[in-house]
């Protein structure tokens, strides 16, 4: 080993990271945090040594036993969905989850720039903690000014109305960033700043749920017997063979994008006719839409953004979609099964609670 790449080491087992807010939280907690980063970075099938030494100094930070680097990283090599879940249900309301995401940013780009595969499991990661859109943006901007060792950058993004402020003031010390007095909670005459001033003065920022948290919290409704799935019932293996038919039918312009809900209205049940959801489109097969040249039947993809009425007919056990297509369609009409229609009802308050938010936001 070189003499530069021994200080290197020793350096990096010598810093800890004073006052990670993480640290404050229980064992248990602590433990699951590491796991969520390990998932990200063993998501190519491959922690790499800087990685590894990332996780060693959090866990370091967090004054904890060393030997939990070993199971944390045996955990992303076979990981677990009920811890997973766990880890989410956990972190989606508290304020860490946000330095979630600035770890997952930094861990993720210690081997060079951060893969593809890394940064969508930290997109979906992201999405299931309830972040929004733009807290994520400032999070990756305050990340690229600490790797710039910028003052002036650090202080500007940590002041976004997006960010909660207080937890990453800590990064200040451990760069050596210089902190201005309005960040450090000071005001210019060296005198504390209220908090209940700054809440006074401050609107809270509203979250916006994801389609996947809404379809997650109806689990149960939105689940009979093999006719629609959702959540832990898509990795039945049951289902496996129903959903690539689906997707190889109907739904293959999804790509990668995560499925979150199937309907199967086929009659031997092998998942080639329903509705494949995911969190921008739906994917609907032999659906009957009226376009410019009259009444047509086929497959076709519904953007859900741009849904401006969907709603179910139950005398007639079809879905009716209005909008999300495009200009020269006027809707689309989904037939189902009448014992699914209380379940599709429960998918269309979904997509519209979903909807609903971006409409509110606007008034």
């Amino acid at each position: 080993m070189g003499i530069l790449d021994m200080l290197d080491e020793v350096s990096s087992k010598v810093k800890i990271i004073e006052s990670h807010p993480v640290s404050g939280e229980t064992l248990e907690n602590m433990v699951l945090y590491l796991q969520g980063l390990a998932l990200v970075a063993n998501v190519d099938n491959n922690i790499h040594k800087n990685e590894e030494q990332y996780l060693e100094l959090l866990i370091k930070s967090f004054k904890i036993d060393s030997s939990i680097l070993e199971s944390v990283i045996d955990f992303s090599k076979k990981p677990s969905q009920d811890v997973i879940l766990e880890f989410i249900e956990v972190f989606k309301n508290s304020d860490t989850k946000q330095n979630f995401l600035f770890d997952s940013l930094c861990i993720s780009s210690k081997n060079g720039p951060c893969t593809e595969s890394q940064l969508l499991a930290i997109k979906k990661l992201s999405g299931s903690l309830l972040i929004t859109h733009e807290s994520y943006d400032s999070i990756h901007q305050l990340k690229n000014s600490t790797d710039a060792k910028d003052s002036k950058n650090f202080n500007q993004n940590l002041s976004s109305s997006s960010l909660e402020k207080k937890q990453f003031i800590y990064l200040a010390d451990f760069l050596s960033l210089k902190l201005d007095d309005f960040n450090s909670g000071n005001d210019s005459s060296g005198n504390e700043v209220s908090d209940d001033i700054e809440e006074a003065v401050t609107p809270p920022e509203r979250v916006i749920k994801s389609l996947k948290s809404i379809i997650l919290s109806n689990e149960k409704k939105l689940n009979y017997e093999s006719s629609m799935c959702s959540g832990r019932s898509l990795n039945d293996g049951s289902v496996t063979k129903k959903i690539k038919n689906a997707f190889d039918s109907y739904a293959y312009d999804s790509g990668e994008d995560e499925l979150l809900l199937l309907v199967d209205t086929t009659v031997f049940g092998n998942g080639k006719k329903g509705i494949y959801v995911t969190e921008s489109h739906l994917y609907l097969n032999e659906v009957e839409y009226r376009g410019r040249d009259g009444t047509e039947w086929g497959k076709i993809s519904v953007k859900i953004r741009e849904i401006t009425n969907v709603r179910v007919r139950r005398d007639d056990n079809e879905l009716s979609i209005q909008g999300g297509i495009d200009k020269t369609s006027r809707g689309v009409k989904f037939s189902f099964v009448s014992y699914l229609d209380r379940h599709m009802k429960t998918l269309v308050s979904c997509l519209d609670e979903y909807n609903n938010q971006f409409n509110d936001s606007t008034e």
